[in-house]
């Protein structure tokens, strides 16, 4: 009885060890922080180190995406730049995501992230890495309206007016 359950139990363990490993590693956090204007737009290119230990090819199939309102995220760089699989010890590069600032946008911190999904199968959806991302809107520098600019003119043109009389009436008495 005992020779059989160690027996089972050793098949056991040698199955398990020859099981592929998992598809994949702890998940990678990137932070990603900047400071933007109003209007801006920007394209982040990122590089994925692949463990010469992995055992096999690592395959990108997906992305996960959400960033805070009104700021938008747009992934279309990660389809068509970035490699969809790498084999062990390569490091792939390319463009992952495109960030518009709207022109319009309060002042403030907009938070939000974006995960390459994958593994090593075909179709395989394991978070392999996750840009965690904080942006920092400026305030944006108010712009006069026109009422503001006529007190401006005009105050000048006042100041201007009584310095012009002051001078020319002490060139006057000086004459005299």
């Amino acid at each position: 009885m005992k020779k059989t359950a160690l027996s089972l139990f050793t098949l056991l363990l040698a199955a398990v060890f020859m099981l592929p490993a998992a598809a994949h590693a702890d998940t990678l956090q990137i932070p990603f922080s900047a400071t933007v204007t109003a209007g801006e737009t920007f394209t982040l290119s990122e590089w994925i180190y692949i463990d010469p230990s992995t055992p096999g090819t690592v395959y990108f199939n997906g992305d996960s995406f959400n960033m805070q309102s009104p700021i938008t995220l747009d992934d279309s760089p990660f389809w068509s730049s970035f490699p969809l699989s790498a084999n062990p010890g390569e490091t792939p590069t390319g463009d992952i995501f495109t960030i518009t600032v709207p022109a319009v946008i309060a002042p403030g911190v907009y938070t939000g992230y974006f995960s390459i999904l994958g593994g090593l199968d075909i179709n395989a959806l394991d978070e392999l890495t996750r840009v965690n991302i904080q942006l920092t809107v400026e305030g944006q520098s108010p712009v006069p309206e026109p009422g503001t600019w006529v007190l401006l003119v005009t105050g000048t043109g006042m100041l201007a007016a009584v310095v012009y009389g002051r001078r020319r009436t002490t060139g006057l008495s000086r004459t005299a």
